[in-house]
């Protein structure tokens, strides 16, 4: 209710270690957004990390908007039984990508000093048939050059093994 969406049967687009994520429809407009829900759990503390995520998500938007997800206008709620962040988009799975555009695209973003801080395929979606950068919580601003490095190679290390194993599609 609190932001004017619509959730139907078939919204569940995934999970994490520290929430839910659903397909939801704006009221107003129609249009079709993402809902990550964390529920209140003392022991992950998921509620603050959301609203970490939400704080580093509209500053690394800011920077480097073409690559970061958006997060809505007053997008982040507190409720009894946790809290949700409300994404501007729904983005499509990463496998509509070629690995040297997710690749650049996380150069991209480091060459605006923004380390990611999990840079994996799960944390890439293809907005518009762009790679767009999800999940920042464990994001850093003006990194140092030598974090890039590593978060790249890792990246790197980490779409071969994906193809090794048959998961990466296109990538």
């Amino acid at each position: 209710q609190h932001f004017n969406v619509v959730v139907d049967a078939s919204a569940f687009l995934g999970a994490g270690a520290f929430g839910f994520v659903f397909c939801v429809r704006r009221k107003a407009d129609n249009k079709d957004l993402a809902l990550k829900v964390s529920l209140k759990n003392e022991r992950l503390d998921s509620v603050n990390r959301l609203a970490l995520e939400e704080k580093k998500m509209r500053q690394a938007g800011e920077i480097c908007p073409d690559f970061v997800m958006g997060v809505e206008d007053n997008g982040f709620k507190v409720f009894d039984s946790g809290a949700a962040l409300l994404l501007s988009c729904v983005g499509e799975h990463y496998s509509k990508l070629n690995t040297e555009e997710i690749i650049s695209s996380l150069k991209s973003l480091h060459a605006k000093d923004i380390l990611h801080g999990d840079a994996r395929l799960d944390n890439v979606v293809c907005v518009n048939g762009l790679p767009v950068w999800i999940d920042f919580a464990d994001s850093a601003i003006y990194c140092e050059p030598l974090s890039k490095a590593s978060e790249l190679n890792k990246l790197i290390n980490h779409v071969k093994e994906r193809q090794n194993d048959g998961h990466a599609g296109s990538v």
